[in-house]
């Protein structure tokens, strides 16, 4: 049993060790199936909050509005717990299981638990949960220290990174018109120039200003000449391809690369 222990506590803490390596919530679903196939379980699966973390995450990933995760948490979890642990056939939302690409093994056990916002600690940000084809694997007389540990860390580490993408995004776009502004233009241009160069594919360069935009500023005011930056920016990020780089430099210019 000491020999078992030991294993547990090897294996967790090698996915601790996943876990802290994440730079982007991009690598989520990767790192789910390194935790499913390290931890021996049959699925992992992760359902995030939608309106905080879904423009951060792979399109096809888990996403639950805040209000409907909150209805699943009372119907899943009792008595101010945040964990539930048992037969799969007895999960009171079965639906909570089909978090990931895998369905849940039929006659298995299932843990799953609340992750929560360490800066707002009754906040939740999703809920994960694990199942295995083993029906008493999981069950109420189990302890769960390591995974307890393991689901705050990870917590902890979606919230960090996350922040961290936010940051880092505010810093490249212009926040009137919502484009990529010159600091993402010197950061992605040169390696975009290398690559053509070394594929030997053309790319332009279209500058863009608006003729006579002073005389709206001056004539109307700031607040329509805004208006009128934010149409012109939206007009171009419509007709643009997803590859294709287009900035606000400043004032009424603009510039695309266009591979």
């Amino acid at each position: 049993e000491h020999e078992s222990t030991l294993l547990t506590f090897d294996r967790f803490r090698r996915g601790i060790g996943q876990i802290q390596q994440m730079r982007s919530l991009q690598e989520l679903p990767e790192m789910l199936d390194q935790t499913r196939d390290l931890l021996h379980l049959a699925t992992a699966g992760l359902v995030l909050e939608a309106e905080e973390y879904a423009d951060f995450l792979p399109a096809a990933f888990p996403v639950a509005p805040a209000m409907e995760l909150v209805h699943i948490e009372l119907e899943l979890f009792h008595r101010g717990n945040r964990t539930w642990l048992g037969p799969i056939s007895r999960m009171p939302c079965p639906a909570g299981l089909a978090l990931g690409t895998d369905a849940p093994p039929e006659g298995g056990s299932a843990f799953a638990c609340s992750l929560k916002n360490k800066y707002q600690p009754d906040r939740s940000i999703g809920i994960l949960v694990f199942t295995d084809v083993d029906p008493e694997r999981y069950s109420q007389e189990k302890a769960t220290d390591f995974l307890l540990h393991f689901c705050d860390l990870l917590a902890s580490s979606i919230v960090a990174v996350r922040e961290h993408e936010k940051l880092d995004r505010d810093r490249v776009i212009d926040p009137l018109t919502g484009a990529w502004n010159r600091e993402y233009l010197n950061r992605h241009a040169p390696r975009i120039l290398e690559f053509a160069t070394r594929r030997r594919f053309p790319v332009s360069a279209l500058f863009i200003d608006l003729d006579r935009f002073k005389q709206v500023n001056d004539s109307l005011g700031h607040e329509s000449g805004d208006r009128l930056l934010r149409e012109v920016a939206a007009r171009i990020k419509a007709m643009v391809r997803q590859y294709d780089i287009f900035v606000r430099l400043g004032g009424d210019e603009f510039v695309l690369l266009l591979p």
